[in-house]
């Protein structure tokens, strides 16, 4: 049923102005513009009308974002740093020996703590390794090849980069046990050392022609010697271990020679005294002679008769 007591009559140039400026005050809070009362431009064909006030509208009656079909506002988008926070990493690793040469067949496990991410290869005949789609992080890398020491080194992997690496490896040291035992009797031990051969020099050296790098020959022992126990410390019953340390020289002859503090002196150069005296054949790294260290654990004991 109509209302009788609505006023139906056709809307004023004037009132219907004032709806317009009604309409817009509820609309441009919601678009979050601003507009002031001066920037109000009335209808063309009204230049000579009385200027309009702005209605002000309470904010209880702006509606809902959604009645009035507001749509969310975009994201901006991601930036290139943060599109690589979860990017896997590669990490690329070259191997040297000493002598500059690229080491193929060098075994490398790339670890991340006791129970994270880890990867494993051997280096291809560039001596390069490549291990991709790493979790980025900080990594142990160990580098091991038969006939040298084992490198370990830290590195860290960074998202979406690839991190190089350059190692050389150096040639093991060698190592060797002798045990000295001698009777009651002082008298069976009161002899100087004597050198007596063992081996002969190897006709040739399979290293010298190879077109890789990390190629060892080992030593051979040529020239051995005891260690002659004193016979004072014989008769006393002392014992006791010594460790020296030293070096293969290029000529295979043993120099710097240095026994570890703590071993009793006469033991100590019982010991010197007899290692001296030994002879091998060259360390060779792709067929060049190459100095390496020596470590000598030699352990005196008498025996009881």
């Amino acid at each position: 049923m109509l209302n009788t007591r609505t006023d139906r009559s056709p809307v004023g140039r004037l009132s219907g102005w004032l709806v317009v400026v009604g309409l817009v005050s509820l609309t441009v809070p919601i678009a979050g513009l601003s507009l002031s009362a001066s920037g109000a431009v009335p209808p063309a064909g009204n230049q000579g009308s009385p200027s309009v006030p702005v209605v002000a509208v309470p904010p209880s009656a702006t509606p809902a974002p959604a009645a009035v079909g507001l749509q969310p506002v975009p994201r901006p988008a991601p930036t290139e740093d943060r599109a690589q926070d979860g990017a896997p990493a590669k990490f690329v690793l070259v191997v040297t020996d000493q002598l500059g040469r690229l080491v193929p067949g060098t075994l490398v496990d790339l670890s991340r703590g006791l129970s994270g991410p880890s990867g494993q290869g051997r280096t291809d005949q560039d001596g390069q390794l490549t291990i991709a789609d790493l979790p980025a992080g900080e990594y142990q890398t160990s580098v091991s090849k038969p006939g040298f020491k084992r490198l370990r080194v830290g590195v860290k992997l960074e998202p979406g980069k690839t991190t190089n690496s350059r190692v050389t490896l150096q040639l093991g040291m060698l190592s060797e046990t002798v045990v000295v035992s001698a009777g009651t009797d002082p008298k069976a031990a009161t002899f100087s050392p004597s050198a007596r051969r063992v081996g002969e020099v190897p006709s040739e050296d399979p290293c010298s022609q190879s077109t890789e790098g990390g190629c060892v020959t080992p030593p051979r022992k040529l020239v051995d010697a005891r260690p002659i126990y004193p016979a004072g410390l014989v008769e006393a019953g002392t014992t006791g271990i010594v460790v020296v340390d030293a070096k293969v020289l290029t000529d295979g002859s043993v120099g710097n020679l240095q026994p570890a503090q703590g071993a009793d002196p006469a033991l100590a150069d019982a010991a010197v005294q007899a290692i001296r005296l030994w002879q091998f054949s060259p360390v060779r790294l792709d067929g060049v002679p190459m100095e390496v260290q020596l470590q000598v654990t030699v352990k005196f004991e008498v025996l009881k008769e």
